[in-house]
């Protein structure tokens, strides 16, 4: 009688601590492993968003920028040929595309520099933020298994 009670208590107590360990252990590592995997995915995904956005932003903001930098420039050249030469077509025509030139590359190049900073931020935090919430859930899934 004695052993077969030692025999049962001995798989209950097994069972039961088992069971305990599991939990406590699949709570622990989901834990941990959903910290790392957040910061990891987090991490990654900041940076590729990032890089996207600013390339995506500053491509935008170029060409918006070169368009109207360009018509802005090209009608105050000719203005200003036009007048200095009496009004004359020529002058006009020259100081049009000599305007036009300068405006379009100055404005393309503020306009890709601010819209580059803009995206940059932009994609890095929607990154960030998607980034972390994924590795942080494949994270404490593979850490709880």
């Amino acid at each position: 009688g004695g052993s077969e009670g030692v025999d049962e208590g001995g798989i209950d107590g097994g069972v039961k601590g088992g069971v305990e360990g599991g939990v406590e252990g699949g709570n622990e590592g989901g834990k941990e492993g959903g910290t790392l995997g957040s910061i990891e995915g987090g991490k990654e995904g900041g940076i590729e968003g990032g890089i996207a956005g600013g390339i995506e932003g500053g491509v935008d903001g170029g060409v918006e920028g070169a368009a109207e930098g360009g018509v802005e420039g090209g009608v105050e050249g000719g203005d200003d040929g036009g007048g200095s030469n009496g009004g004359g077509v020529e002058g006009g025509i020259k100081g049009n595309i000599e305007g036009g030139v300068e405006g379009g590359i100055e404005g393309g190049i503020e306009g890709g520099m601010e819209g580059g900073i803009g995206g940059g931020i932009e994609g890095g935090v929607v990154g960030g933020i998607v980034g972390g919430i994924e590795g942080g859930i494949e994270g404490g899934t593979l850490g709880s298994i």
